[in-house]
């Protein structure tokens, strides 16, 4: 197709060539009269002459054409019989090259391994001979080497007997002095030991001292012979103490102290102490009494009152405690809940005469005064003894003024102990009403 284009071209070179001279056509002696005439006829012919002329080239040049296409077609035969040829040839030797590779790679490989053979035989050789020169020096090295050594060896050795011998000599010394002083330390650790001993025995005697001092009640004061004694074992227990820290004290020597300093009026003091029994006996519910006197002297009511329930928890029958709750709760003026207290305290002991007393003080309160008188007439009757409780009524009604009651309460005393007639006379409760006929009568029957 391609040289059938290059033919196309010629062809139109040629018609490019041949216009002109059509173009251009020599001129006919014609007459101008029928030129004029006849101008498009002529024109038409000259155009069919043209055609008819081109219509020859075309064929001329296919024709042409013809010809070239039959030499290329050969051409082409030509060349692809060779390259196949070619082909044949290259598919031949690349059958024959994996073999021919394998050969030359063989014998490649032989002449490396020749090569690396020699290098090897030569590089042990000359491996070897360096081998010898370094062991050589090496051993050379070694004995120079062993040689220094062995001497500093040697002169560390003597330079450590020489030290060794010193320290043998030091700790000779040393021992001595150990032994020395080891004797000296249990010698005074002995007497320390000793010291303490009797120490520990001086405070237990101390506070086994200090019960005899005590009154009867924690409500009574100690008595005024006793007080100062009372302080100067306080003073020497702290004093002991403070010089001893490890004095060991039993929950009963805390108690006592507790209890000594709290009739000094000590209460901040003796708290401390009562904390102390009661780390050593949680249990111990007489501590946890004297806690809640010592607490309602601070006027921590409250505070009391949980130290008595504790007491309380441990001892339920302790009918002072029950007493001493009722006092702390009237202190906070909860009468009521202090009369059932006082009630409970005279349910466990009903000759308790102070919280009778206790009783009456909480009804007057209250404003129930028949209930507190009678209370407070149980209470003096306790305390006194029935005249007596007889002639301090008449006392009190003597010195308020009241003739016919301090008569009647005075006439009850006397006729259960005489005694009472000489007393009444001098007692200066009845002033107000000595110059009463009544009273007076009744002073001389």
């Amino acid at each position: 197709m391609r040289f059938r284009y290059q033919a196309i071209a010629v062809l139109s070179g040629l018609l490019v060539t041949v216009t002109p001279a059509i173009a251009q056509p020599k001129p006919s002696p014609v007459p101008q009269t029928s030129a004029s005439l006849n101008l498009q006829q002529q024109q038409e012919l000259q155009q069919l002459r043209e055609e008819k002329r081109l219509h020859e080239l075309i064929k001329k040049d296919l024709e042409e054409s013809k010809v070239i296409g039959d030499r290329v077609q050969a051409e082409v035969d030509r060349a692809f019989s060779h390259t196949t040829t070619l082909l044949n040839v290259l598919l031949v030797v690349l059958t024959l090259f994996p073999i021919l590779t394998v050969l030359g790679f063989w014998l490649l490989r032989r002449s490396v391994l020749s090569e690396l053979l020699a290098e090897i035989t030569k590089s042990g050789e000359e491996i070897k001979r360096e081998t010898v020169e370094q062991i050589s020096a090496a051993k050379q090295e070694i004995e120079e080497v062993t040689s220094e050594t062995k001497k500093q060896l040697e002169g560390m050795v003597l330079e450590a007997k020489q030290v060794l011998k010193a320290l043998k000599e030091q700790t000779a010394i040393a021992q001595v002095e150990l032994n020395s002083l080891s004797t000296e330390t249990k010698s005074k650790f002995d007497k320390a030991a000793l010291d303490l001993q009797r120490v520990q025995e001086r405070v237990t005697q101390l506070s086994q001292q200090l019960p005899t001092l005590f009154p009867a009640s924690i409500k009574e004061p100690v008595a005024a012979d006793n007080l100062p004694r009372v302080q100067a074992i306080t003073t020497e227990l702290e004093t002991l103490q403070a010089a001893n820290p490890k004095l060991t004290l039993t929950p009963d020597d805390y108690f006592n102290q507790g209890k000594a300093l709290f009739y000094e009026a000590r209460y901040k003091e003796a708290l401390a102490a009562y904390d102390k029994a009661l780390e050593l006996d949680p249990d111990y519910y007489e501590v946890w009494n004297h806690r809640g006197v010592a607490l309602g002297n601070l006027q921590l009511y409250t505070a009391a009152i949980a130290a008595f329930d504790k007491a309380l928890e441990l001892k339920p029958d302790y009918y002072e405690v029950w007493n001493n709750r009722g006092v702390a709760l009237g202190s906070l003026q909860l009468y009521t809940a202090a009369i059932a207290a006082f009630d409970k305290a005279l349910e466990l002991k009903p000759e308790y005469q102070e919280a009778w007393s206790n009783r009456g003080i909480a009804l007057e309160f209250l404003q129930q005064y028949a209930a507190a008188i009678a209370s407070h007439d149980k209470a003096l009757v306790l305390k006194l003894g029935l005249d007596g409780a007889s002639y301090s009524k008449a006392c009190s009604c003597g010195s308020q003024g009241e003739v016919e009651l301090a008569v009647k309460h005075l006439r009850e005393a006397i006729n259960l102990n005489a005694d009472y007639r000489e007393k009444a006379k001098t007692d200066s409760d009845f002033d107000a009403i000595r110059e009463d006929e009544r009273f007076r009568q009744l002073l001389e029957e």
